[in-house]
C-alpha cells in the first residue's frame, strides 16, 4: 500500500527557492524558539505542501516529544492548507509549521556569501545542499534537535546532553547528520558552520553534511572512533551508537518494506530514537500492510496513517 497522495491540485512554484509576500503562516524569523529545546525539520525543494512521509516525521515528533515545540521549516512560504494537516494543527499544540525567507535569515551570517553569491543555487545537490546549510544554521543559532523528514520517531529525544548519530562504527567511521542536537554556539556546531561557509562544495552530495560533521569532530577532539570520542567527554558531546539511531544500514533499507524482515526489523529497533527509512531510496516504495513499518507508522504518526495509508 502507497501513502496515498495529498487530495489536493496544488500549484508548485515556478522556482526551487520560491518566496511570496502574502503568506497565509507564520515567517519563521518572527518566531523565538525555545533555547536548545526546539526539534526542527526541513522542506527544501520548494514544495508548498508536505507530503504524507513528511507529516509521519512531524506527527511522531510532536506525539513522543510532548514538551517540546516542533518546528517544520518550508522555503516556500505559501503553504497550503489541507485537512490531514489541520487535524494534527488542532491535536498537537507543540506543532509549528512555518516558512522561512532565506534572504533575511542568512543576511549577516556566515552564510552571507554563499546565498547572495548564487553557490547554494547553482550547486549540483541544491535541495539537500540548501537543507545541510540551514541544518547547521538554525541548531547554532538557536540550539536544540534537527531531524530529517524521512524518519519516524519512537521516543522521546534527550536534550540534557550534546550528540550526533553515527552511522557506521567501523572504518568509513561517519558521524550521521540525520539527527544530532546541540546547544545554541556549541563549539562543533559553529565549526561546522564556518566550515562550510569557507569550504562549501557543490559537486559532492556529502561534503557538506555527513563529510563535514565526521571531520570537524574527529578534528576538534583528536580521536579516530566512537569510543574514544565518549570515553574522553570532548566538548560535552555523546556520540550515538548506529543502534540507537541508524540500526538498519542504509544498504538494507529495503528491510522496512519486506514482511519476511519484520522480527529483524523489531529487534533492530528497540534500542533506537528513530527509524530512519532511507529516503534517497525509499521514496516512492509502497508500504505493505503486512510490515513491521506499517504498525511503526501507526503506532507514532496515527493520524497521518488513518487519512493515508
Amino acid at each position: 500500500m502507497r501513502w496515498k497522495e495529498i487530495p489536493c491540485n496544488y500549484s508548485m512554484p515556478n522556482t526551487l527557492f520560491h518566496a511570496k509576500k502574502e503568506n497565509n503562516f507564520p515567517i519563521f524569523s518572527i518566531l523565538s524558539p525555545p533555547l536548545n529545546k526546539g526539534i526542527f525539520l526541513l522542506e527544501t525543494s520548494g514544495r508548498n505542501y508536505l507530503n504524507p512521509k513528511e507529516l509521519c516525521a512531524l506527527e511522531s515528533a510532536a506525539k513522543n516529544n510532548p514538551n517540546r515545540q516542533i518546528y517544520y521549516l518550508l522555503t516556500n512560504i505559501e503553504l497550503k492548507v489541507y485537512p490531514a494537516l489541520n487535524s494534527l494543527l488542532d491535536t498537537y499544540f507543540n506543532i509549528n509549521v512555518v516558512g522561512i525567507e532565506l534572504s533575511s535569515f542568512f543576511l549577516r551570517t556566515p552564510m552571507e556569501y554563499l546565498w547572495f553569491h548564487n553557490k547554494i543555487q547553482n550547486s549540483k545537490h541544491k535541495v539537500s545542499h540548501l537543507s545541510d546549510v540551514l541544518r547547521f544554521l538554525i541548531i547554532a543559532t538557536y540550539g536544540g534537535t534537527y531531524l530529517d523528514s524521512d524518519i519516524i520517531v519512537l521516543k522521546e529525544f534527550p536534550t540534557h546532553f550534546n550528540f550526533a548519530g553515527v552511522e557506521h562504527v567501523e572504518k568509513p567511521f561517519v558521524v550521521a547528520v540525520g539527527i544530532f542536537h546541540f546547544s545554541k554556539n556549541h563549539t562543533i556546531i559553529n565549526r561546522c558552520v564556518n566550515h562550510m561557509a569557507k569550504n562549501f562544495n557543490g559537486d559532492s552530495w556529502s561534503h557538506n553534511g555527513p563529510f563535514l560533521m565526521t571531520n570537524t569532530v574527529k578534528n576538534i577532539c583528536n580521536f579516530e572512533t566512537m569510543e574514544e570520542i565518549n570515553n574522553s567527554n570532548c566538548y560535552e558531546i555523546k556520540l550515538l551508537s548506529p543502534e540507537e539511531c541508524y540500526p538498519i544500514y542504509y544498504k538494507d533499507w529495503e528491510f522496512y518494506f519486506n514482511p519476511l524482515k519484520n522480527d529483524h526489523v523489531r529487534r533492530s529497533l528497540k534500542d533506537s530514537y528513530i527509524a530512519h527509512l532511507w529516503g534517497k531510496f525509499s521514496s516512492d516504495v509502497p508500504i505493505n500492510k503486512n510490515t513491521t513499518l506499517f504498525e511503526l507508522a501507526n503506532n507514532n504518526c496515527p493520524i497521518v496513517a488513518k487519512n493515508y495509508l
